[in-house]
């Protein structure tokens, strides 16, 4: 089996994977099964779940405890990662933490950072990432692989495994560059903060360390969520902006979802092309008309995904890990 999955990630360097059609189907039985019985969860607290946030995370979190009153105004979840899964797990009575990463650090920084967090951890993890922290998480598994067997499951949201085309981007040439770098400077980072996001890093990342990724993905259940919108040409006032294509918000990703569609000829959520989101064949589920912040938190007055489908998305894909985890 591992000889396998070391192929496997020796191919997707070059060639992506598609996504899982028996995964896809669970998730839409499994989603629907909770939304006619209206019935939460059970709590798991023989394990933690942890949340580990993408970059400038930390930033919009920062940002969403200043605005005070306003928040009352727009919404608790505007730029607030990960505020509705949170809210969910405590009025069921989860156990839960967000792991204060310095998102704007290096994939390899933050690996340590996680490290340390579950070297002193009892309860074994189920992690929860979006976007950059699933790469900081996997270089942990990877650099440590003594602590795999404290992770009991991961589910990662919109992580650029193999790479953006939108780092590739603003390391193309100097103003880019240079206005990029300092941007994640002032904000606490490095450059290579978004250097390991680049498609060459990740290429050679998975390569060299495929052996140590296939044994991550052999012993840890997971679920790698990746999405996909199609910009809306024709949303030309507030009126239209409110729903399109099946009652998803317009985003606030529709040029970059354009442009980035320009530069990979992929379909993307705005940030990262949805072939980049995977590790493995059998832990791929693509969904549609969610962009890069959808999962996670609301961008006033866009929106992707509101709180009641951001909580039912992440019902179904907890009670699938719980599943996962139980056998």
């Amino acid at each position: 089996m591992k000889n396998v999955l070391l192929f496997s990630l020796i191919f997707i360097s070059q060639f992506y994977l598609k996504a899982d059609e028996f995964l896809l189907e669970e998730y839409n039985i499994t989603r629907e099964d909770i939304f006619l019985s209206q019935i939460d969860l059970k709590p798991q607290n023989h394990i933690k779940i942890v949340f580990v946030g993408g970059i400038f995370n930390n930033v919009y979190l920062a940002f969403a405890k200043r605005m005070g009153k306003l928040s009352e105004m727009i919404g608790e979840n505007q730029l607030n990662p990960f505020a509705a899964q949170m809210r969910y797990l405590e009025e069921i009575g989860q156990d839960y933490e967000l792991l204060e990463t310095n998102t704007q650090q290096s994939c390899r920084h933050n690996a340590s950072f996680i490290a340390s967090f579950l070297k002193k951890e009892e309860r074994p993890i189920l992690f929860v990432t979006h976007s950059k922290g699933g790469a900081d998480l996997l270089e942990s598994l990877v650099f440590h692989p003594e602590l795999q067997n404290k992770v009991k499951g991961i589910i990662s949201l919109q992580s650029p495994f193999h790479g953006s085309p939108w780092v590739d981007f603003l390391e193309s040439n100097i103003i880019t560059r240079t206005f990029s770098h300092w941007v994640v400077r002032i904000f606490g980072g490095t450059k290579e903060g978004l250097s390991c996001l680049s498609r060459e890093y990740r290429r050679q990342f998975n390569r060299e360390y495929a052996g140590e990724i296939a044994s991550v993905i052999e012993k840890i259940p997971m679920v790698n969520m990746g999405s996909w919108f199609t910009p809306s040409y024709f949303a030309k006032s507030f009126k239209e902006m409110k729903t399109f294509y099946g009652g998803m918000k317009l985003s606030l990703l529709e040029m970059m979802n354009w442009f980035l569609s320009k530069l990979s000829g992929s379909q993307n959520d705005g940030m990262v092309p949805v072939d980049s989101m995977c590790l493995a064949q059998e832990s791929c589920l693509v969904l549609e008309n969610i962009d890069h912040a959808g999962p996670i938190m609301d961008v006033y007055p866009f929106k992707s995904m509101g709180e009641s489908e951001r909580v039912l998305f992440s019902q179904t894909l907890f009670e699938m890990m719980f599943k996962r985890i139980s056998e």
